[in-house]
């Protein structure tokens, strides 16, 4: 078997895979964004299946293969259902930060201060679901440290229409940044 290692993130998206196998796309500062299977866990007695949700910050354990890391482990750090505000439009903005994520990130090492402003949105979301300026303030600035223009620099009217031609295809999430920003 491959080496293992350990890695905390946030969970972005799964897609399923054959009939018990999960892909999970997690944003992790050791990792970047980095995709990992987790096998059995759409069993019905899997321990792993309500750790491993969408928007779930969780520390995992995984051994590398010649293809895709396996998740063997998984422990709940924090979840995305704990927030003050548990309604559908909340979930749909935190869906909406998670597409971001998944769209701006590649598979590298994030730097602590990036992934710092990471987990400030993330928890900012969950725990500020009213906050539509500040957190367009956040994502700008996430921007500006990945090295793109501010948002006011640019001919979009808001985070979204920017980040859906950063990324080269339209975003499929909520509209709850879709307001216009400037």
């Amino acid at each position: 078997m491959g080496q293992s290692f350990r890695l905390s993130g946030l969970i972005l998206k799964q897609v399923k895979v054959g009939e018990t196998d999960t892909l999970i796309t997690l944003l992790s500062q050791e990792q970047g964004k980095i995709v990992v299977r987790a096998k059995g866990n759409r069993k019905m007695n899997s321990h792993k299946r309500a750790i491993l949700e969408v928007g779930n910050m969780v520390s995992a354990h995984c051994i590398g293969t010649k293809g895709m890391p396996l998740l063997t482990q998984a422990k709940l750090v924090r979840s995305c259902r704990d927030s003050l505000e548990n309604t559908l439009s909340h979930h749909r903005k935190l869906q909406q930060i998670l597409e971001f994520f998944d769209k701006l990130f590649v598979e590298e090492e994030l730097d602590d201060e990036t992934f710092a402003q990471i987990e400030t949105i993330y928890e900012q979301t969950l725990t500020q679901p009213h906050t539509y300026n500040t957190i367009v303030k956040k994502l700008d600035g996430l921007l500006i440290r990945l090295g793109y223009q501010p948002l006011q620099e640019t001919p979009y009217a808001n985070v979204s229409e920017y980040v859906s031609v950063l990324a080269e295809k339209p975003l499929r999430a909520h509209d709850f940044l879709y307001i216009a920003s400037k």
